[in-house]
């Protein structure tokens, strides 16, 4: 069989397609149309602003209702405070406040429901940015503990060989995420996993069943309400310190783990007990 080269077409906004998401949602609901009008648009979050591609008024209204936006009475799209005419583009300010994403629940256990949540709009296109922009240092944190057998391990590829290498390590499951060690013919989450892209995948593994020839006692723990406890200002004491952010609290916000912190809370309507569960990138914060 010929080599054959193929390039896979997605830009940084794919993680709206992947990771922003819960798996569990119906299957009638899609980011798809989302994704292309961002794409068609050029719109991006930069600077506690959005700016897109000069238009007329009408995608000037369908911006501001869909980012909770408010629409000035008389909008004139043309003035200084809006359009850059060197860039062609129109810029808005964001609210600061953060956002309150959409809850929604799922069969968990026999009589029991588990509620998982689908950010923003506003706060999925600040997620686009973050991992564009801290993409290495989220792989580099991930790394650090070798304890981990789920995490980040390089960015998904653009690019694949279709050759009888390619089919041998073709993946047949329909897990989400990509794990290391597998291709694809289309892409999945942001990022690619190393070992096991779901915690099962580890129980019906040779590594699993070889620890049970060897080891007597399995000892299982739970944490309860993991996503519910996490206290946002906790990871950046993970990643710095406690004392060193509390000592340069100002200078601390600047860094990943302060830029990180404050997504996490935005996205959260700005609460900094809990964050929201069922996106991939929730996974990240533990």
């Amino acid at each position: 069989m010929s080599r054959k080269k193929m390039t896979l077409k997605y830009k940084k906004e794919r993680s709206v397609l992947s990771d922003v998401l819960p798996y569990e949602v119906p299957i009638t609901f899609t980011n798809w149309h989302f994704y292309n009008f961002l794409l068609r648009h050029k719109i991006k979050y930069h600077g506690g602003k959005i700016e897109w591609l000069a238009g007329d008024a009408v995608v000037y209204c369908i911006i501001c209702l869909l980012f909770g936006i408010p629409k000035s009475p008389k909008p004139n799209i043309e003035t200084k405070t809006l359009f850059d005419k060197e860039r062609g583009f129109n810029q808005l300010p964001v609210n600061k406040w953060g956002a309150i994403p959409f809850y929604y629940k799922i069969s968990h256990k026999q009589n029991e429901y588990r509620e998982l949540a689908i950010p923003h709009p506003i706060n999925q296109l600040q997620v686009i940015e973050f991992y564009d922009r801290y993409k290495e240092l989220i792989l580099y944190y991930c790394s650090i503990s070798s304890f981990s057998i789920r995490h980040p391990k390089k960015v998904s590829k653009y690019i694949f060989y279709k050759d009888s290498t390619h089919y041998e390590n073709l993946s047949d499951d329909s897990s989400p995420r990509e794990e290391s060690g597998k291709e694809y013919e289309n892409l999945r989450s942001f990022f690619v996993y190393k070992d096991y892209s779901n915690v099962y995948k580890f129980y019906e593994s040779d590594k699993y069943h070889w620890c049970e020839k060897k080891y007597n006692k399995l000892l299982k723990l739970d944490i309860s309400k993991c996503f519910d406890s996490i206290y946002t200002h906790s990871l950046a004491w993970a990643l710095l310190n406690k004392e060193s952010v509390k000592n340069s609290i100002h200078e601390s916000k600047e860094t990943f783990a302060g830029h990180f912190d404050k997504l996490m809370q935005q996205i959260n309507y700005n609460e900094t007990n809990g964050i929201i569960i069922g996106p991939e990138f929730s996974g990240l914060s533990i």
